[in-house]
């Protein structure tokens, strides 16, 4: 992943494209690779390609890059930690990672996590990982390229939303873990209830969600029913524990939507409030900021 970065990183010729490749990749880096990569930036051992863009601008973008990594790693301290965690990324199917540290799982909690449409939990992958602990909890990824919030299902995997639900245990060997819970962010915190609910899992944190009776959550393919309709339908067949719907306390309508899936099915509406910060649809990242995401997670997801 290292050198992937560095290497994608060289070929770009514009901004835009400098900045679409550092957020795709560290939306897939762990918290050793993120610091391996500021490292190399901040020790002036990597210069941006003089050619591709000038002397002066080589210079501009490498200390943009070093910027952008300073600040992902400097978010590792709101963790305090004074090491990195020790996640390793394993591929498990096309747009789905596992992150783990390897060993014994069966004292451990598998989080099933599904991305928004920005391909992460509300804040770059490594400030996410380096908020677990790596010899406890490991992590199943989702990332749904197509921004259909899963309801197609996933690229070789399944055409539906519940083809998939059904498909993770095996995808994430789920029976080898003491613990699973599902969490999910904007388009992927509807489809976490859904997942926790069918698959009844023991926490489901899901932030900033969609709808249920909105439009596009309608007649899901493969399934013929509502998102608000499988709410009702996947709860009365499972006992789901401690469904947590979570919105920025200043955005009306992510609190609107948990209002209405807690019509649905018991859950608790949790709004994010930190002081001095307007919280709106990204409800997670102000919580790093003040040092209580760490908390937030044991609290809703136990880990």
């Amino acid at each position: 992943m290292i050198e992937a970065y560095f290497q994608r990183v060289a070929g770009c010729r514009t901004l835009n494209q400098i900045n679409a490749v550092h957020i795709a990749m560290t939306n897939v880096m762990t918290p050793m690779e993120a610091l391996a990569v500021r490292d190399r930036l901040a020790g002036g051992s990597w210069m941006f390609p003089a050619e591709n863009v000038g002397a002066d601008g080589s210079a501009s973008l490498t200390a943009m890059l070093a910027t952008h990594m300073e600040k992902i790693v400097g978010d590792f301290v709101e963790a305090g930690k004074e090491r990195a965690e020790v996640f390793q990324r394993v591929p498990v199917a096309r747009d789905v990672w596992l992150f783990s540290r390897g060993g014994e799982r069966s004292g451990k909690t598998l989080i099933i996590a599904f991305t928004g449409n920005a391909d992460r939990l509300m804040m770059p992958t490594p400030t996410f990982m380096q908020h677990l602990d790596a010899d406890a909890v490991d992590v199943l990824m989702l990332v749904d390229r197509s921004k259909e919030g899963y309801r197609r299902g996933l690229g070789g995997i399944a055409e539906s939303i519940e083809g998939l639900i059904l498909a993770l245990p095996r995808l994430g060997e789920a029976q080898r873990y003491r613990r699973i819970v599902t969490a999910g962010t904007s388009g992927g915190g509807l489809p976490a209830v859904l997942a926790g609910l069918k698959l009844g899992v023991d926490a489901v944190m899901a932030v900033g969600c969609r709808s249920p009776h909105a439009g596009r959550w309608q007649d899901l393919p493969g399934v013929g029913l509502g998102g608000a309709e499988l709410l009702v339908a996947w709860h009365g067949e499972t006992a789901a524990k401690g469904i947590s719907i979570v919105h920025g306390a200043q955005h009306a309508q992510d609190a609107a939507a948990a209002e209405e899936i807690a019509k649905l099915v018991p859950a608790r509406v949790v709004p994010v409030s930190v002081t001095g910060v307007e919280v709106q649809h990204n409800a997670l990242y102000p919580l790093v900021r003040a040092g209580r995401f760490s908390p937030f997670l044991r609290e809703h997801l136990g880990v």
